[in-house]
């Protein structure tokens, strides 16, 4: 089986921009507790939740992830991520047959559970997931454009 997260871009943040955001965010990296990122980047420290968008982190993006197009994990037997999400929940795709069964199984033998959701929840999600996905392609295309490539 093959789980792909899905990824807009991972980061690199030297001890310039952790020293930048710390200021701006009035927080010490080592404070950190979680890292989220779904429709911005979301750092848990211990007394509340910085939700910073994700253009003001996107320059501390590893140049790799600029040129890379798969924001989904297409080519998974499932594509997990938090976009959509609710807190303590992950969004999943289920791209195969494989990806059905091993999805199923986990429900069945009690890994998981589905959360029950209603059909505009669920075509808001698909629609956020599309629209980042897009973005993607449509970045990757300028970044490698940008750089000679076809």
């Amino acid at each position: 089986y093959t789980i792909g997260l899905f990824c807009i871009e991972n980061f690199s943040f030297t001890e310039f921009a952790q020293r930048a955001l710390e200021k701006k965010y009035s927080f010490q990296f080592a404070q950190i507790q979680k890292i989220n990122i779904k429709d911005k980047f979301i750092i848990s420290v211990p007394d509340r939740t910085i939700q910073i968008p994700l253009e003001e982190v996107e320059p501390f993006a590893r140049p790799a992830c600029l040129a890379c197009s798969d924001f989904s994990n297409e080519y998974a037997d499932i594509s997990v991520g938090g976009l959509g999400s609710h807190d303590g929940y992950t969004t999943v795709i289920i791209r195969s047959k494989k990806g059905e069964m091993l999805f199923r199984s986990a429900i069945d033998d009690g890994y998981i559970e589905e959360a029950d959701q209603q059909p505009q929840e669920k075509a808001r999600i698909h629609q956020q997931i599309l629209t980042f996905s897009q973005s993607k392609k449509n970045r990757a295309q300028k970044q490698i454009a940008t750089l000679g490539g076809d």
